[in-house]
Formats: C-alpha cells, sequence, structure tokens
C-alpha cells in the first residue's frame, strides 16, 4: 500500500495490459451508494462504475478521487485517506484492456443538502445513479475485485456481514 502523501508510480511488465493508475471513492448516502452510468464507446454496454479516473501527476490519489468525483457527478466529496485500499486488476474499456491500480476511498458528500453541481463529462456519460445498498451485487457483478474493494468501504451497518465477501 502507498502512502497519500506519495505521488503513485505506474507498474509495468507485471501484466498484460496497458498500466494505468486510477482513483475512486466509495460514497453511501442515505442508504445508496453514489455512482455514474457509462456506455462503453467499443461494446456500446451501459453498466455503473464508482465515481473515479486518472491520477493527474500533480496530485495525490485522494486529490484525484475527490476532482473525479466532482467532475463526474457534481458533488463536493470529503475523501477519508485513511480508509485507502488499493487494488490492481486487468479491465477492459473501449476495446483495450487496462492493467489498472486503482487507489479506493470511502467519502462523504460536503453538503448533503445541497445539489449538485452541473455535469459535463464524457460523452460516454449517461449521468448518475444512485444505487440501493442491497443491490451492490447486482449491479457490480461484472467485476468482483471492484465489488469486493466497494463492500470493504461501504460501512458495516449499511451492509449486513452475510452480505460482503
Amino acid at each position: 500500500m502507498t502512502n497519500d502523501a506519495e505521488k503513485p508510480k505506474e507498474e509495468h511488465n507485471m501484466s498484460p495490459g496497458t498500466p494505468r493508475v486510477r482513483a475512486s471513492t466509495v460514497v453511501v448516502e442515505r442508504g445508496r451508494l453514489l455512482a455514474v452510468a457509462l456506455e462503453d464507446p467499443e461494446t456500446r454496454r451501459t453498466e455503473v462504475y464508482l465515481p473515479g479516473g486518472s491520477i493527474e501527476p500533480d496530485e495525490t490519489p485522494s486529490e484525484a478521487a475527490r476532482r473525479e468525483t466532482r467532475e463526474e457527478t457534481g458533488y463536493h466529496v470529503t475523501v477519508n485517506a485513511g480508509t485507502q485500499r488499493v487494488r490492481r486488476y486487468p479491465f477492459t474499456w473501449g476495446g483495450v484492456t487496462y492493467d489498472c491500480t486503482t487507489y479506493f476511498y470511502a467519502a462523504t458528500i460536503a453538503d448533503p443538502d445541497a445539489p449538485p453541481l452541473p455535469v459535463d463529462d464524457a460523452v460516454y456519460h449517461r449521468g448518475v445513479v444512485w444505487i440501493a445498498l442491497g443491490d451492490l451485487r447486482a449491479r457490480f457483478g461484472y467485476h468482483a475485485g471492484i465489488l469486493q474493494e466497494i463492500l470493504a468501504l461501504v460501512p458495516n451497518a449499511a451492509v449486513g456481514a452475510a452480505d460482503r465477501i
């Protein structure tokens, strides 16, 4: 696990795929998980994903998670850097398989009563989705590793022990 104050380093030659270092948030508010619907430009399949994306050279993983969540959802979040989890996994998007290293963080909406800001994101962005916690396995079942990180960061009271991996 990398200290959040350090800049991430891309790992090369460890598995097939284009290296990609990214950060995502797990935001639970009022019994629902914040997500975005994205349409893969190659397959045209729409799935829900955690807000997140690439880490810029001048930012830490937690800063990237905060920025990407704002860009993709319109919500300002407070990232709990102490919850950092790191997972490496293959992921295919747009016909390209990436060797992803993702920094996952629990986060909260900075002002739950404030409306989200307008979102002007990529053309494949299909909107913000709030997912009931009981539907996490069904909605994120397309990737067991990502689902495991989500379940690890959702508060214990929100998802019963039987629902954990």
